[in-house]
């Protein structure tokens, strides 16, 4: 009779390890996504990160931000962006982000409709429709990456 129920429990659990367990571990790569060019301009850089989010190549957006673990959490995070819409970039003053004078700053406007993977939500980020932006430096060798991001 104990082992009958031993037994059936760990079947429960093993079936329920089974059902939950892909909305605990990492998103399944769905492509690879080229880097952009050195010399690509800012909006190029987001618009190549976003396509990485959306693909979970987290290697890719990790190479984007001038701090590549940032990206993990929003890449395993996101199930899908969509209608995407890039705007212009805008020149920022650095002082408004803490970077030092003579920094260049750029920040790009997005709109984007996200869904986020089951128990991965971010309350801070509800799914929809989403205006957000991203701010970007130039790193060591003068190429555009993402250093900070946030709502419009």
């Amino acid at each position: 009779m104990k082992s009958a129920l031993i037994g059936s429990t760990l079947g429960v659990l093993l079936v329920l390890g089974v059902v939950t367990s892909p909305a605990f571990l990492p998103p399944l790569k769905t492509g690879d996504v080229a880097a952009p060019a050195d010399d690509a301009p800012p909006e190029e850089v987001v618009r190549t990160y976003l396509e990485a989010l959306n693909k979970h190549d987290c290697d890719r957006a990790s190479s984007l931000l001038t701090e590549p673990e940032d990206a993990t959490g929003w890449c395993h995070r996101v199930a899908s962006l969509d209608d995407i819409e890039i705007s212009d970039p805008q020149k920022e003053d650095p002082a408004w982000s803490g970077k030092a004078e003579g920094d260049e700053v750029m920040r790009v406007p997005v709109r984007f409709t996200l869904t986020s993977r089951r128990f991965r939500a971010d309350v801070s980020l509800p799914d929809g429709e989403t205006v957000w932006g991203y701010q970007l430096t130039r790193d060591a060798q003068d190429r555009w990456r993402i250093f900070g991001q946030g709502v419009g």
